[in-house]
């Protein structure tokens, strides 16, 4: 099924989500909102993220050795650590071919360990691996996203 609607764009670049695209999706009032833009094909879409009450949002920045194989020990290493990190979207990119990559992981984490001192120490484990250079987590809260 498709719903259709046109929206105007205002001064300060922002539109009204009609009320039966809400519905249909489920979008409440506080609710954060993913919009992924595929430049080439000039096509927005809104992807509605879901985070509970004992939920924070994060963003998990990584760079990684370019080579097959990185990017899944990441992902072994954050569920080893951290078995509630729910990822919701994971774009990785090669920044220099063969050798470095960046991966940023949208996900939700249990409320409890959304502390500053938790995430340091979870973003140090997983730099424990030879194939993970840098690891980075920010409540996306702390970038303007209220919660």
């Amino acid at each position: 099924m498709e719903i259709r609607e046109f929206v105007k764009v205002d001064s300060k670049g922002r539109i009204t989500i009609p009320t039966a695209l809400r519905l249909a999706l489920g979008i409440k009032e506080g609710m954060i909102v993913m919009l992924v833009a595929k430049l080439d094909r000039k096509i927005l879409t809104l992807i509605p993220t879901k985070v509970n009450e004992d939920q924070r949002l994060v963003k998990l920045v990584a760079v990684i050795r370019d080579k097959p194989g990185a990017l899944l020990n990441l992902l072994l290493r954050i569920r080893e650590n951290l078995p509630q990190f729910d990822a919701t979207s994971t774009n990785c990119i090669s920044i220099i071919r063969g050798e470095i990559a960046k991966c940023e992981i949208l996900a939700t984490i249990p409320r409890e360990f959304a502390k500053g001192e938790n995430i340091k120490e979870f973003s140090y484990k997983l730099m424990q691996s030879e194939d993970i250079i840098n690891a980075e987590i920010v409540l996306l809260e702390k970038e303007g996203f209220e919660l």
